[in-house]
């Protein structure tokens, strides 16, 4: 749909579930998670209508495009770790392990993330050094969710903070 509103335009179809759309860094396609014959799958088509690309072959989900462009960082199947794969398909290669289920969000060189298996322990992971360091402890667990989300500067990440009664957005000050 329209910004400014108007009638919605179906997009991806067919008989599978397509879920979490994202957009690629340039705006001309869109990536989104279909499961079909072999499961969950990444898959991009063009913003402006063509036919669906198929980008993962051993599964995936909650793909997000580098600002760059150059890769295509995604989740396996399971949630427990961080793929990735140039934006129109290819060779797939793992990028991080987790214990747990993983949330990530991309930074402009490393993965910011927290790993179910220690759900407190807030991390960064740096692409070029393969270095994890952890940034803070969280008060509480991370909202499996509600996920991350990392500010254009860096500075600021927020979660969702996970309790019976519910969640809250919070918000890390000075983690750099």
């Amino acid at each position: 749909m329209p910004s400014p509103g108007g009638q919605p335009v179906h997009f991806a179809g067919g008989a599978a579930s397509s879920i979490r759309p994202t957009w690629s860094h340039d705006g001309k396609w869109i990536y989104y998670s279909a499961s079909k014959d072999s499961g969950p799958q990444i898959w991009k088509k063009p913003f402006g209508g063509g036919a669906e690309i198929q980008i993962t072959r051993h599964g995936g989900s909650d793909q997000i495009e580098s600002a760059d462009g150059a890769y295509l960082y995604y989740l396996s199947s399971d949630n427990r770790a961080l793929w990735r794969v140039p934006p129109n398909g290819g060779q797939e290669s793992l990028v991080l392990a987790a214990i747990g289920e993983l949330q990530f969000r991309l930074g402009a060189r490393g993965a910011y993330f927290v790993d179910q298996g220690a759900p407190r322990a807030l991390k960064y992971f740096d692409f070029a050094t393969g270095v994890t360091k952890v940034i803070g402890v969280l008060p509480e667990p991370v909202h499996s969710q509600t996920g991350l989300a990392v500010s254009p500067d860096e500075r600021w990440v927020l979660y969702g903070k996970s309790r019976v009664e519910g969640s809250q957005l919070m918000l890390i000050e000075k983690f750099h």
